[in-house]
């Protein structure tokens, strides 16, 4: 048998193919076409549903890194506040100081250096650890104070740029004092175990009482005159004994100091 020319084969496929386009544009084939098709829609319907949502995987990267520029711009901008509402709050702080306490160093014949407490010894909670040190005119046995002339320890030891000083609960500290009433009682404030304070060596016969003023009596070459040290909590009397004690509270709470004046005689 001969085989089919070539050239007859391809009149028959382009005949064939020129059929089905006329018979497809002139609707003929709609209704076998629309049957082929039907059970593809659920697939083409899917597939064009995820062709959506991978066009959206570019858009949602790129918010997302919107977002978490933005969010490291707010937090950036948060620490940045806090850090000014730290030092303004330490202005204000040091300010307060000078405003209460202007009037008390200009009576005094010295001159203040404003220190903050940096640290606290480790070897007791009564040492506190000073920014301000030999470099600054800081000395040993130099008296702190707070507010209008509020006591609370002394000077112990100086480095350059650095100090320590043993607050009034400390152990170690003794200041000579005075009740300030019509008696004027004096005695002796001593640190008791780091914890309080109590006034000793009280005449028995002189009248004190809880809330009276404890005062520095100056008779030291440490503490001037008429620093507060604290008020009378608690007096203790020994029937037949020659000298009466006094528990004595802090004005100011020590455990809360930041920023203290060191007298720095002129």
């Amino acid at each position: 048998m001969r085989s089919k020319s070539p050239i007859k084969s391809i009149i028959l496929v382009v005949v064939i193919l020129g059929l089905l386009i006329f018979l497809h544009f002139s609707g003929i084939l709609s209704p076998i076409e629309n049957f082929t098709l039907r059970p593809l829609v659920p697939v083409q319907a899917t597939v064009y549903s995820w062709g959506l949502r991978l066009s959206y995987v570019p858009l949602w990267w790129q918010r997302q890194n919107e977002l978490a520029e933005k969010i490291q711009k707010l937090e950036n901008q948060i620490v940045d506040l806090t850090q000014k509402n730290v030092r303004l709050k330490s202005l204000e702080e040091e300010n307060k100081i000078l405003r209460e306490g202007l009037n008390f160093f200009e009576r005094q014949e010295y001159k203040f250096v404003l220190s903050r407490i940096i640290g606290k010894s480790p070897d007791t909670s009564s040492v506190i650890i000073l920014n301000k040190g030999r470099a600054d005119g800081i000395s040993e046995n130099l008296p702190i104070v707070v507010s209008s002339g509020v006591l609370v320890g002394k000077i112990i030891e100086v480095d350059e740029y650095s100090s320590k000083a043993s607050l009034l609960t400390d152990s170690r500290s003794k200041v000579a004092a005075f009740v300030q009433n019509k008696e004027e009682a004096c005695g002796i404030v001593e640190g008791k175990y780091n914890l309080g304070m109590k006034m000793t060596l009280i005449p028995q016969t002189e009248e004190i009482n809880p809330q009276d003023v404890v005062l520095t009596s100056g008779i030291e070459n440490i503490f001037p005159k008429g620093l507060i040290i604290g008020k009378i909590s608690k007096v203790e009397k020994e029937e037949g004994g020659l000298f009466q004690n006094a528990t004595v509270e802090e004005i100011v709470p020590f455990n809360k100091l930041s920023i203290v004046a060191v007298l720095v005689p002129q």
